[in-house]
């Protein structure tokens, strides 16, 4: 059943008053605050085609991965479907990522999605033994998903997506919950242009904790005969996660059977950093072969990044399966360069 005009008005709002609210907190950053928040991780955009489009992409975002970029988006899967990619990040850091959706009513779309950061292993090393004591450690950034995404009417979305975000390094270890909101409008106006607004990361801080910071000090080293082993836990703050508001217009530069172009420019604001804009540009040919270019963190003081590029080949298979191979490349500078590979079927 649809819902009413006055319905449709009271949801709208208040989408639009969560979002806001969770803007306003990032207000007055007039000064970057970069490398102030914990689960770095997260800004790692996931999708080889939102990388080559220089992450513009949340008015454009109809696939599986709008469950990172918008989860308003993922109500354009018209009835199920996965996606898989990695992602070679700086550092010989690699990225996973994994996502599924399922439309369980014909206005609404469920999602899954996971993002995994492993970090190699490494020795472990005291002042009594500076080459190694013969152990190792690692550790990793997790962040698993559910995502509900409702088409309200045929021109407005709304999706949510609520994430257990986890930090663990040896036997130290951090966790938090968190929420993404984000809405997607088609209005009349030329080129059936689209407008999209997101606010991701919006949660708890957080704070590590484990058997790893635990120590052992002499309260009163100047006096003899005093236990100069008083079991103690060190404690750590807790820091805020990347919290980011992301507003953009996506429209058809030219639409014909043969020929596609679509423009996207999407404006960011933060809670760790200064402003920016992304701009991405896509061409598709017979909807089977496609071309991105885009410029990530333009106006971005001491930006890494830059120009992006990112292709992607479409098949259609068995029982209407779409199989889609996509490439994405993102430069990050002085940082080296990065390069994302990705899977995706569905119908």
């Amino acid at each position: 059943m649809r819902p009413s005009k006055y319905g449709f008005a009271h949801l709208f709002i208040l989408i639009a008053g969560l979002i806001i609210a969770g803007s306003s907190e990032l207000q007055g950053q007039n000064v970057s605050k970069k490398g102030t928040v914990a689960a770095e991780f997260l800004q790692v955009g996931v999708g080889e085609r939102a990388m080559g489009l220089g992450g513009a992409y949340v008015a454009m975002a109809d696939d599986i991965t709008a469950l990172y970029w918008n989860p308003a988006g993922i109500t354009h899967i018209k009835k199920y479907g996965f996606t898989v990619s990695k992602t070679n990040w700086i550092a010989d850091l690699e990225l996973d990522h994994f996502g599924m959706v399922y439309r369980i009513r014909p206005n609404a779309v469920v999602g899954f999605s996971l993002q995994w950061l492993g970090y190699p292993s490494l020795l472990v090393r005291t002042e009594t033994f500076p080459d190694g004591t013969g152990e190792t450690f690692g550790g990793y950034d997790m962040a698993a998903g559910l995502t509900y995404g409702l088409q309200v009417t045929n021109r407005f979305r709304v999706g949510a997506t609520l994430k257990l975000i986890r930090q663990n390094i040896w036997h130290t270890s951090a966790q938090t919950a968190a929420m993404d909101i984000g809405t997607q409008f088609e209005t009349d106006l030329p080129g059936k242009l689209v407008i999209g607004a997101v606010i991701r990361n919006f949660g708890g801080q957080m704070k590590m904790e484990g058997r790893d910071l635990r120590a052992f000090i002499d309260p009163d080293p100047i006096s003899l005969g005093n236990n100069d082993r008083v079991p103690v836990n060190l404690e750590t703050e807790p820091w805020p996660l990347p919290m980011v508001f992301q507003f953009g217009v996506a429209a058809w530069l030219l639409d014909t059977r043969m020929h596609k172009l679509r423009m996207e420019v999407d404006a960011l604001h933060p809670n760790a950093n200064h402003e920016s804009m992304n701009i991405g540009l896509e061409y598709s040919f017979q909807d089977r072969f496609d071309v991105r270019t885009g410029y990530n963190a333009l106006f971005l003081p001491d930006a890494e990044s830059g120009f992006t590029v990112g292709v992607g080949v479409r098949k259609t298979m068995f029982n209407g399966h779409e199989l889609r191979i996509e490439y994405g490349y993102k430069p990050m500078g002085r940082l080296g360069q990065t390069h994302s590979f990705g899977i995706t079927i569905g119908r």
